[in-house]
């Protein structure tokens, strides 16, 4: 409790309002009473997330093997292919087995770090990922922190004005 009270008296001379800084201080307290039945909540959302995965990537899976075309599409439209080198493409891509035994490899092989090349970009695509990655994280982070800066101060608005019209 001890530690409540100086957060609260730090809190009060950020804050010229004490009420926010009481609202503050309730908010950490609750946080640091009810923090171990957080971790649990989080484990066990995390732990659900993994069926979600899975039933996610097998729904989509199969229902893109169910789409007209085929990754061989790309391979027909080269001029003299001849009927042995698709066929040997098609089983070099595994594209010659149950869409069952494709779907446990492509997870295999995800598992594994390995995702695989892109014809389109002729690279692997990991490293398609990679080059992608920094300005995806830039955009995420700023969006992130964008939503903060306006989230924070008008849920301590909501929760300081309550049942007042600033609240609605």
């Amino acid at each position: 409790m001890i530690t409540l009270c100086f957060i609260t008296d730090i809190l009060k001379a950020l804050y010229w309002n004490s009420k926010e800084a009481d609202v503050l201080a309730y908010g950490l307290l609750f946080l640091w009473v009810y923090g171990v039945d957080m971790k649990k909540y989080i484990l066990k959302r995390a732990l659900i997330a993994i069926p979600t995965f899975l039933g996610i990537t097998v729904i989509v899976y199969f229902l893109m093997s169910l789409a007209p075309g085929s990754p061989l599409d790309a391979f027909l439209k080269a001029p003299g292919i001849t009927e042995e080198e698709l066929l040997r493409i098609k089983e070099s891509l595994g594209l010659d087995k149950p869409v069952y035994v494709q779907y446990y490899n492509w997870l295999a092989n995800i598992l594994n770090g390995n995702f695989g090349y892109s014809f389109s970009g002729e690279r692997q695509v990991i490293k398609l990922i990679a080059d992608r990655l920094p300005a995806t994280l830039l955009l995420a982070g700023t969006s992130l922190l964008l939503s903060l800066i306006i989230a924070i101060p008008l849920g301590i608005l909501a929760a300081i004005r309550w049942k007042k019209p600033e609240d609605y």
